[in-house]
Parts: structure tokens; C-alpha cells; sequence
């Protein structure tokens, strides 16, 4: 716990860091760039007033500069709202963003960067663009509660530091899926239902799916005591939902590895 907490400090300077360069130096940059662009613009019309430059030249100069000047404008927005979003007191801050740190904070113990993949009613958060993932994120924090957002966290968390301990792996992947959090969205799953890929769409409640998956040396069926999963089953259980670990569907010779799925319900506790 102390060197998660010290881990995250580093995380949140880190981030105030970046906050202060955008702000300190790419706006003020794209500042003066528009400054410069304008000053331009201004002086080709002028000049186009005086009838020394050609009409049609100077529309196309002074149209092409205009357009820069919108872009430099969405830039100067854009970072803007990267840097309020750095800001934000950690109380504000999504879940989506703090499955993010998480999946940021294990790559130390791990050594190498897990993959997180993070999908809201089949919309993957990587493929699209930040105004729908502004929206696509609001919807999930208004459906998901503050405890199941804490233990969706807790669970990724515990399911990244145990591959970092006992799998040995080269690569883990951890696949977060909700379902059935957007208006008129049908393809909604059960929690009790079957893994991510394998669900037949039907109505039912809004459920959340965290599966991890590793190709590191397996659950080995001699250890019987594991505290890091168990608490992982109670998260679960807790929330009227389930929890199975294993071997992953796949086998990679030897380094079969492992797979964890842990499934709540996002609506009322189904136990």
C-alpha cells in the first residue's frame, strides 16, 4: 500500500508537469504562432486594398491563413481541456482515467506495459475521437456506482500486481467491458453470463466485465491459499456478481498462462 501510494504521488506530480508545459509552453507557442498568422492576413489584405497584389491570389493566401488560424484556435481548445483534465482533483477524476494509472503504475513491477482495452457498449475508448470519449466516459461514471468503481479499480489493480508476482509473464492484457450504459443500447448482458465474445446480446441489466489475461506459467493447482483472488471473488460476490480464474483458452506451450473474468451487475445486487 505504501508503494502504491508513493507510486501514484509520482504519478500525480508527474501529471501536474505535463499540465504546467502545455499550458507554459504549447499554448503560448501556438499563441504567438496566431499572432503571427494574423498579422499576416491583415497585411495581404491591405495590400490587396492598395491594388498591388492580384485578386484572386490574395483571396487564396488570405483563405488559407484563416484556416490556420481556426486550427491554431481547436489546438489552443484542445490542450486546454487536456490541461484542466490533468488538474482535476483526484475525487473528480473518471474511473476510466483511474484504470488508466493503474495500468500506468504496473509497469514497474511488471516491466513491461500491460495492455488495458476499455470498450463501453462495443465503442472502444482507443478508437474514438476525445468528444465521444468525453461522452462515452460521462455516461459510464453516471451508471457505475462510487463503490463498484472502487472495486473495478481495486480488482484491476490486484489482477495486474498478482501476474506481476507469481505468472512470470512477457504480456498481460486486461479487457474492461460495460454494457448497456447508453440510452436505446439492446445488446446488454447478463452478469452471470458467459465471458466477454461468447454472450448472446439480449436485454438485461448493465454489467461491467474486467477479464485479464497473462502468458506467464499458470495457477499452479498445488497452491490453495490465495488471498489476492479471493478478495477479488468477494468483490464480486458482494455485488451479486461472479468471479472464475483458470487457464486461458489458448494454449501457448508451456507458458500456457492465466485468465481471470470478474462480472457485476451495474443495476440492483442480483443476490
Amino acid at each position: 500500500d505504501a508503494q502504491h501510494a508513493e507510486e501514484m504521488a509520482t504519478l500525480l506530480d508527474e501529471r501536474a508537469r505535463i499540465g504546467r508545459d502545455l499550458h507554459d509552453l504549447a499554448i503560448q507557442q501556438l499563441f504567438a504562432t496566431g499572432m503571427q498568422i494574423s498579422a499576416a492576413r491583415d497585411r495581404l489584405r491591405a495590400d490587396g486594398a492598395d491594388g498591388s497584389s492580384g485578386g484572386a491570389d490574395l483571396a487564396v493566401a488570405c483563405g488559407a491563413l484563416e484556416s490556420s488560424l481556426e486550427a491554431v484556435g481547436d489546438s489552443v481548445r484542445q490542450i486546454r481541456s487536456i490541461v484542466r483534465s490533468l488538474r482535476d482533483r483526484d475525487e473528480d477524476v473518471s474511473v476510466v482515467e483511474r484504470l488508466r494509472r493503474e495500468a500506468s503504475l504496473a509497469r514497474t513491477s511488471l516491466g513491461f506495459a500491460p495492455s488495458l482495452i476499455l470498450t463501453i457498449d462495443g465503442r472502444g475508448l482507443a478508437q474514438t475521437g476525445r468528444q465521444e470519449e468525453d461522452e462515452l466516459i460521462d455516461a459510464l461514471d453516471a451508471a457505475v456506482e462510487p463503490d463498484i468503481a472502487d472495486d473495478i479499480v481495486a480488482v484491476v489493480r490486484e489482477g495486474l500486481s498478482n501476474v506481476a508476482r507469481h505468472a512470470k509473464a512477457s504480456s498481460v492484457t486486461v479487457d474492461v467491458k460495460i454494457e448497456g450504459v447508453l440510452p436505446g443500447d439492446s445488446s446488454l448482458l447478463t452478469a452471470d453470463g458467459p465471458a466477454s465474445g461468447n454472450a448472446e446480446p439480449f436485454h438485461g441489466v448493465p454489467v461491467v466485465e474486467v477479464v485479464c489475461r497473462d502468458d506467464g506459467i499458470g495457477v499452479n493447482p498445488s497452491v490453495t491459499r490465495r488471498s489476492g483472488t479471493a478478495n477479488m471473488a468477494e468483490r464480486a460476490r458482494r455485488h451479486g456478481g461472479t468471479f472464475a480464474i483458470g487457464p486461458r483458452a489458448r494454449s501457448d506451450g508451456e507458458r500456457r498462462g492465466t485468465c481471470f473474468t470478474w462480472r457485476v451487475p451495474l443495476g440492483p445486487a442480483l443476490c
